[in-house]
């Protein structure tokens, strides 16, 4: 019985932000670069998880800043010659303000880009160290309108700043709002905030004497100044990393035997409601001089859930874990057994637990030493503030350990990241995956619009009963046309079937040393299913030899049978945005996260089916095929579009927009036309029951709907092998377009110039296209040949996966290819959406005929030389 999780309540979700605020003096020092690269390696170690880091006293020369960006990998940074911010968390955007001091403050916006807190005000400064220099920034400090006295005390938040564009932006100056209740003020200010206020009571008296000697009456109006700032800190702000302790202030400096407290966290009383935790962190003497301020805020939200559990994968390299989940297989196995199906489920639930288990107090030593380390610097401070001797002879033993550890783990995220560039190379695929994964960070879903009602949903519970709503109809099947399942049948010739001799290797079971291979080479990072567990984990699963066999049984009855563990038939569905209004539905791209054991069975069947259909699938279908590349058809499309435009053609391609392409099709479609293809009826029935049985959990801002949704059509995104079956079930609308005798498309021949052309470059296009026939068996665009000319080239459809351009040469050919959409639509379940295809002029020559013709079918989107913008 598979068990499915009820929704948390709204209120357990919460969001932190870890704030790090650093006087980094060796940080851009160019004389040392080992020093600074060992420096921003141990800030960047994921285990302390700084979501942003500000930086004093920087020294940030343009090529510095090119450089520490790059290093540090910024999501959104700012940076100034003498202090920086940096964002480290791709989800955490910070937005400049237009508010500048010498290049001593930076004043920004922080926001998530899932609104999972409201936009906070993040004010960064680095003081002067002379006095004199000192009283004068922070008088012209209490000039700016945020921090003007007057704003303060008649309380008129809140108040008007202007956004500073980027430098070579074209934007215009805008403004934005800043609240008080949401201002965080922190840096290196340069005194002693204790002891300047008890040192300097009367400052606000006519006997007010400044502490430095002059006769000028600035210097008195710039020290006077200098008081208000600290008296507005104190009056109206909290200051985070120090009122948390007991005792005296811990000091932030050090230079020799003198310590002080100069550098602060300052945030609004409302924000201090959020601060989880604060500390003063000791940092390596070879990096700065400063300690490094760390402030967590946590936010409860209403609009996220806690999403699905998932293991840690790396917990797999976790001895303890590994022996741990080996005495608990071995344990588990001298229970009697059911079947192999429940006995596999009950299985990963053990492994679950102990995962869970382990997970919630699993950390590295290093970090839990260094945590301990600072810890008990910081009792000493306290313990032996007034005894200087015992804090020289102690001190620089505990600062030691610390320095050690920091830099120890600073060499170990280089060779771990050293290792990957050797291994994966610059141009790793995993590595550019990764990368454009946290540039696309699915936003929250603020509202939908219910399919059946079309009100808004803005609500958990209405959102998730929207979803529901709209997905059971999509995923529920309409009936088909089976004379049209025939005639699209028919378009597979014998010689594009899988042989009968090469059958039996698809059916034979898999060994276990195939499953094993299959988990260790399947992508790590991957996001797992509901059960949690991740690749690597299943891999130690599968050095456990009776678990191993447990799998190949399992893995045997799946295939042969056709029968799966209940996990297998359970995926959690996530949304991810395309373009367009994204309170509607169908704007989103369904990504099922599967469980990573029945991804690597589909993994395994790809594998085997993949070397004979990339022989048999149409060569005008260039998608997830191996040895075809989509810059072929770019190469056609342009040459074509080179051609036409100098014979002046009145030939169109039409982008066809198949809604809901891969979720729309049919159990029944798809299996005739497997077995068409020649692949065996129990491997057929095998992936048939294994796509057509699903039951789906929809994930909408972390809350998972409650009741399953069975999935009786359509493909899994996100599996292994749906790619791969989508294009077997495309492949007959291909082949009857392509197949048809009387479809004309673009003749290169017909459509070069009958005299020879001055220009060359077209000369040698057509003369490449035409001389360019692969052999038979080549998975290169094959061009089907005329029988009314002598060695035409002919063009009349391109593919990648679902997005398919047609070459019409004239509106007979339009008519055809709406016989081929129609029959491919009543077969299949598919639906072609006339409005969002796009007709293309070739030539690039308006074509007032060709418009009007298709605006009678409903498609008014043209596009050539005079549309202002480009197709998309």
């Amino acid at each position: 019985m598979t068990h499915y999780a009820t929704n948390p309540p709204m209120t357990d979700y919460r969001s932190t932000i870890k704030i790090g605020s650093l006087n980094c003096r060796s940080l851009s020092k160019l004389s040392n670069p080992t020093t600074s690269s060992e420096f921003v390696r141990f800030l960047r170690n994921p285990e302390l998880k700084y979501d942003i880091l500000c930086f004093q006293e920087t020294h940030a020369t343009e090529s510095v800043r090119e450089r520490l960006n790059m290093q540090f990998q910024t999501n959104t940074s700012i940076w100034t010659s003498h202090c920086g911010i940096v964002s480290l968390n791709p989800k955490i955007i910070i937005q400049p303000l237009n508010v500048t001091l010498d290049d001593r403050i930076i004043v920004c916006q922080v926001t998530h880009c899932n609104a999972l807190f409201s936009p906070i005000t993040l004010v960064n400064i680095y003081a002067p160290a002379t006095a004199s220099s000192r009283a004068h920034f922070y008088s012209q400090l209490l000039t700016i309108p945020l921090f003007h006295p007057d704003t303060w005390a008649l309380d008129t938040f809140p108040i008007t700043i202007d956004i500073q564009p980027p430098p070579i932006s074209t934007e215009e100056p805008s403004t934005i709002a800043v609240d008080r209740e949401s201002l965080i003020i922190l840096g290196d200010f340069n005194y002693h905030a204790t002891s300047y206020a008890i040192d300097n009571t009367n400052y606000t008296t006519d006997s007010f004497s400044p502490p430095i000697q002059s006769d000028q009456p600035h210097h008195h109006s710039a020290m006077l100044a200098q008081h208000r700032w600290h008296d507005l800190l104190s009056n109206h702000l909290i200051e985070c990393t120090h009122s948390k302790h007991d005792g005296p202030l811990l000091p932030t400096f050090r230079r020799g035997t003198s310590r002080s407290t100069i550098d602060y966290v300052y945030c609004s009383p409302t924000l201090f409601q959020q601060l989880h935790s604060s500390s003063i962190d000791f940092m390596c003497s070879q990096w700065t001089d400063h300690a490094i301020l760390n402030t967590t805020f946590q936010f409860s939200s209403s609009q996220q859930g806690t999403g699905l559990w998932r293991a840690n994968p790396q917990l797999a390299k976790n001895e303890y874990f590994v022996t741990e989940i080996h005495q608990a297989l071995d344990q588990f196995f001298q229970e009697p057994g059911t079947s192999p199906q429940a006995q596999w489920d009950a299985l990963k639930a053990v492994v679950k637990t102990i995962a869970r288990r382990i997970g919630r107090r699993h950390s590295s030593w290093r970090n839990r030493q260094l945590k301990r380390f600072q810890r008990k610097r910081n009792q000493l401070f306290k313990r032996y503030q007034n005894q200087p001797a015992i804090l020289r002879e102690r001190l620089p033993v505990i600062e030691k350990l610390i320095s050690d550890l920091q830099q120890e783990i600073s060499i170990q995220q280089t060779i771990r990241a050293g290792k990957m560039w050797r291994e994966q190379g610059e141009t790793s695929a995993g590595y550019l995956k990764r990368t454009i994964a946290t540039r696309q960070i699915q936003r929250t879903m603020l509202a939908l619009q219910h399919p059946d009602t079309h009100s808004i949903c803005d609500t958990a519970e209405t959102m998730q009963d929207a979803a529901v709503c709209f997905y059971r109809k999509l995923y529920t099947t309409d009936s088909i046309d089976y004379t049209s399942i025939s005639e699209l049948c028919n378009t597979i010739p014998a010689s594009a079937q899988i042989p009968v001799n090469s059958q039996p290797t698809l059916e034979t079971p898999f060994t276990i040393d195939e499953i094993m291979t299959g988990a260790q080479r399947s992508p790590n990072h991957s996001s797992p299913g509901t059960d949690g567990l991740p690749y690597e984990i299943l891999a130690v699963l599968l050095s456990h030899q009776q678990t191993a066999q447990l799998a190949h049984a399992v893995f045997k009855e799946a295939l042969t049978l056709g029968i799966f563990p209940n996990s297998w038939l359970t995926t959690c569905m996530c949304l991810l945005p395309k373009k367009g209004d994204l309170t509607d539905l169908r704007n989103f791209r369904p990504i099922s996260l599967i469980n990573c054991d029945a991804k690597i069975f589909t993994r395994l069947l790809n594998q085997r089916l993949m070397p004979h259909m990339q022989q048999l699938i149409s060569p005008q279908q260039l998608g997830f095929m191996p040895n075809r590349f989509i810059g072929e058809h770019g190469f056609t499309l342009q040459t074509t579009k080179l051609l036409a435009t100098t014979n002046h053609s009145s030939t169109i391609a039409l982008l066809l927009d198949q809604e809901k392409a891969y979720d729309r099709i049919h159990p029944e479609y798809l299996q005739h036309i497997m077995l068409q293809f020649g692949i065996p009826q129990s491997l057929t029935h095998c992936i048939i029951s294994l796509f057509f049985s699903t039951n789906i959990q929809i994930n909408i801002n972390g809350h998972i709907t409650k009741a399953p949704l069975p999935q009786e059509r359509g493909l899994r995104q996100g599996d292994p092998l749906s790619p791969l079956l989508f294009n077997i079930a495309f492949d007959p609308f291909l082949r009857s377009i392509q197949q048809n005798p009387t479809f004309e498309g673009f003749h290169v021949q017909q459509e070069a110039p009958p005299h020879p052309s001055p220009t060359a470059d077209v000369d040698d296009l057509t003369e490449s296209l035409t001389n360019s026939s692969p052999p038979p068996d080549s998975p290169r665009n094959t061009p089907s040949v005329s029988p009314t000319h002598r060695n035409p080239i002919k063009y009349k459809i391109l593919a990648y996966a679902d997005d398919t351009l047609v070459y019409l040469k004239n509106f007979s050919d339009f008519l055809l290819l709406q016989d081929s959409i129609n029959a491919y639509m009543k077969a299949s379940n598919a639906l072609l959406n006339y409005r969002k295809t796009i007709a293309i002029s070739l030539s690039g020559q308006p074509q007032p005929d060709w418009r009007e013709f298709l605006a009678t079918h409903q498609i008014h989107q043209m596009h050539d030389r005079t549309s202002p913008d480009p197709v998309t």
